[in-house]
């Protein structure tokens, strides 16, 4: 994949962090995190309390960042790109396409909902997202596909309108 593609390649972008005797110098991390996690971590580091009535969505990664813990707990990140746009060289037909993304653990699944059809791979087996394990994992397929829909619903994400414009 490349930059504005959901496989790897547009997704998986690493952040630097420095902090000068906080941070170990020329450490690398995998764990994967997302913008959101930011906030958290930055009122954290900062010594500021959360708002009370205000929601984080992210993870607060200071200890991570602090070598106080070196693994993340599983977690969902999601990717919601409801739009039309050329992200997939793999075929024309997501050429002009919704997709959704989910992380899972290990698992990342890409959700088409133009076209009722989903791509599912084991990241730490396959990170070049070679192998799609949609129809060999129905199970974990489904459940993907249930903490998704259930997210899109948290965010009342609105209902998907075909762009009348676009073929195939």
């Amino acid at each position: 994949g490349q930059k504005g593609q959901v496989y790897e390649g547009g997704m998986r972008v690493p952040y630097i962090f420095k902090w000068q005797n906080r941070i170990a110098a020329n450490s690398v991390d995998a764990n994967r995190i997302i913008s959101v996690d930011l906030y958290p971590t930055l009122l954290t580091l900062a010594g500021i309390d959360s708002p009370k009535n205000y929601p984080i969505d992210g993870y607060d990664l200071s200890s991570l960042l602090l070598g106080r813990t070196r693994k993340l707990p599983i977690r969902s990140i999601f990717c919601y790109f409801p739009k039309y746009a050329r992200y997939s060289d793999k075929t024309q037909r997501w050429g002009d396409s919704w997709r959704n993304v989910i992380y899972h653990g290990d698992y990342k699944l890409i959700d088409y909902p133009e076209y009722n059809d989903t791509e599912l791979f084991d990241l730490s087996s396959d990170p070049r997202e070679m192998k799609d394990l949609a129809k060999s994992l129905p199970e974990k397929r489904k459940e993907l596909n249930r903490l998704l829909d259930d997210w899109l619903k948290t965010i009342e994400a609105p209902e998907l309108t075909p762009n009348q414009n676009f073929s195939l």
